[in-house]
């Protein structure tokens, strides 16, 4: 398994298949991401709340993950987020 730095707003394009992440809020407030097919305006896959402070890690079971041919969008809807993608 490898891991991709999330760059909000932008393509990872290592990521054709997510097996998991870890994504934290960062600024003290809500914030809500999105995991989308290949551009801003691709099916969501993915759709994350996160309450101030708060830390969703998610790692799926063996033989099970995410797909998204040609890269992974990172959208931050709102708020603020860093995290990783494992691929």
């Amino acid at each position: 398994m490898n891991t991709q730095t999330i760059t909000p707003d932008a393509l990872h394009t290592a990521v054709q298949r997510c097996y998991g992440f870890s994504i934290q809020e960062d600024s003290s407030g809500a914030a809500v991401v999105k995991l989308r097919h290949l551009s801003a305006t691709g099916t969501t896959v993915v759709f994350l709340n996160l309450a101030a402070d708060e830390t969703a890690n998610i790692v799926l079971p063996k033989g099970v993950w995410y797909e998204f041919p040609g890269g992974c969008w990172v959208e931050e809807v709102s708020g603020s987020v860093t995290g990783s993608l494992y691929y």
